[in-house]
C-alpha cells in the first residue's frame, strides 16, 4: 500500500469539491483557510501511516527496525565491526598490553606467539575497529620507548578487521535465511557459522574424503576466503578450525555436529603474470599509466574474488581483463598484445583457487 497519491494539494482539493460551489471557496476565503490546515494534518497522517507500513515489513523497513523483525523472525543480528589482528615481530621480549603505532593506527599486543627466524612474535590487535586497520603490515614505533628494542614490524595480517554488517547486506542475509534453513550440519549451517567468525569473508562446502581417499559420510571440507577476499593466514584457518572441529575425531567437541569430521582449509592465491603492448596517446608511455593498468586489473580480480564462493570454480577472461584495463584507463588508445602466465588465452582456475596480481610488464 502507498500513499504517494494522497498529498496536500490532492486532499485540499477534495475537501473543497464537496463544498457546494454557491460557496466562496477562492484561496482567501473562509471556507479555504479552514479546510487548508486540516488537509495538512491528514496529509501528516498518511506520512506517519506509510512510515508504519514500510517499518513492519522486513523488505522495507529502517535499520532499527529490521534488526528487530530480523531478530525475532530469524534470530539473526547484524555482524559487529571487529579489529583487525597482526603478527608483530620484535627483537627482543616485550609486554602483553604494549603499544606501537604504525602511520596513524595505534596497535596493543594481546598475545605471545612461537618465536622463529631469531625474532619474537606476537598477535598485535588495532585498537580502530573496521577495515581501516587493515593495509598496515611494516614498521611499527613503540608508543613507550623500549631499551634495545631495535627491530619492530607487523608483518602479517592474522585477521583481517571488519565494518559493522552493511544495512542491505544484513537484509539480504534475513531474506536468504528463509530459502537456506541452516540445521543440524547442513551446508546453509556450516556458511552460517563459519562466516560468522571475525576475519572470514565466505566458504565453500564440500562432501569430504576419508583417510582412505573415499568419498564418506561424515567427512566434510570447508575452504574459506578472509574478509578482504584474499588467501587466508594459517592462523585464522587455524581459528576457524578451532571453532569448528578441533579434535577432528567426530566426537562434537567444535561447533560440527556429533559424527562429523571437519577439515578447514584456505582458498589458495594464484599468481598471474601480464604481459601486454599498448598504444598511448599523446606522449604517454607505458610507465606513466603502469600503476594505473595494475590497479585495474586487480579491481577485476577482487571481483571474481568476492564471487568465489557462489561459483564452481573461477574463469579468468583474458578480454575481460583488457576491458577493465582499457575502461579505466582513459590514457590507452589500444591494446595490440596480451598474454597472462605465457598464454594468451584465459585461465581456468581450481574450485578453491583465486587470482592475484603478480606483474605487469611492457612488451614493446
Amino acid at each position: 500500500m502507498n500513499f504517494d497519491e494522497k498529498t496536500y494539494e490532492s486532499l485540499l482539493q477534495e475537501k473543497l469539491d464537496m463544498v457546494d460551489n454557491k460557496y466562496d471557496k477562492r484561496e482567501s476565503s473562509l471556507i479555504y483557510s479552514a479546510l487548508a490546515p486540516n488537509s495538512m494534518e491528514i496529509r501528516s497522517m498518511y506520512i506517519f501511516i506509510q512510515w508504519v507500513l514500510d517499518n513492519i515489513f522486513g523488505d522495507t523497513a529502517e535499520r532499527e527496525y529490521l534488526e528487530r523483525i530480523a531478530l525475532f523472525t530469524k534470530g539473526l543480528i547484524p555482524a559487529k565491526a571487529t579489529r583487525a589482528v597482526y603478527r608483530l615481530e620484535t627483537n627482543l621480549p616485550v609486554e602483553i598490553g604494549s603499544k606501537f603505532t604504525s602511520d596513524v593506527m595505534t596497535f596493543e599486543v594481546t598475545e605471545e606467539m612461537e618465536s622463529f627466524g631469531g625474532y619474537c612474535n606476537y598477535r598485535a590487535q588495532c585498537n580502530e575497529y573496521g577495515i581501516a586497520g587493515n593495509g598496515y603490515a611494516g614498521i611499527a614505533i613503540p608508543v613507550e620507548y623500549i631499551q634495545g628494542l631495535e627491530h619492530c614490524e607487523l608483518v602479517e595480517l592474522l585477521v583481517p578487521g571488519e565494518d559493522e554488517e552493511d544495512t542491505e547486506v544484513f537484509r539480504q542475509r534475513w531474506r536468504d535465511s528463509f530459502n537456506n534453513t541452516a540445521f543440524g550440519g547442513n551446508k546453509a549451517d556450516y556458511k552460517a557459522k563459519v562466516n560468522s567468525i571475525d576475519g572470514v569473508g565466505n566458504c565453500k562446502v564440500y562432501r569430504a574424503t576419508d583417510s582412505a581417499g573415499n568419498r564418506a559420510g561424515g567427512y566434510v571440507k570447508i575452504t574459506i576466503i578472509n574478509s578482504e577476499f584474499e588467501a587466508p593466514s594459517t592462523t585464522l584457518v587455524d581459528a576457524v578450525q578451532q571453532e569448528i572441529d578441533p579434535t577432528r575425531d567426530g566426537e562434537g567437541n567444535g561447533l560440527a555436529p556429533i559424527g562429523q569430521i571437519v577439515t578447514i582449509t584456505g582458498v589458495e592465491s594464484v599468481t598471474i603474470n601480464v604481459k601486454m603492448t599498448v598504444t598511448c596517446s599523446g606522449t604517454v608511455v607505458f610507465d606513466d599509466i603502469k600503476s594505473f593498468i595494475e590497479s585495474a586489473i586487480k579491481k577485476y580480480f577482487k571481483g571474481l574474488s568476492e564471487n568465489w564462493s557462489e561459483e564452481k570454480s573461477i574463469t579468468v577472461y583474458s578480454r575481460q581483463v583488457q576491458a577493465a584495463i582499457i575502461t579505466s584507463v582513459k590514457e590507452i588508445e589500444d591494446i595490440t598484445s596480451f598474454t597472462m602466465n605465457e598464454s594468451d588465452g584465459n585461465i581456468e582456475l581450481t574450485s578453491d583457487q583465486i587470482p592475484v596480481l603478480g606483474g605487469v610488464t611492457n612488451e614493446a
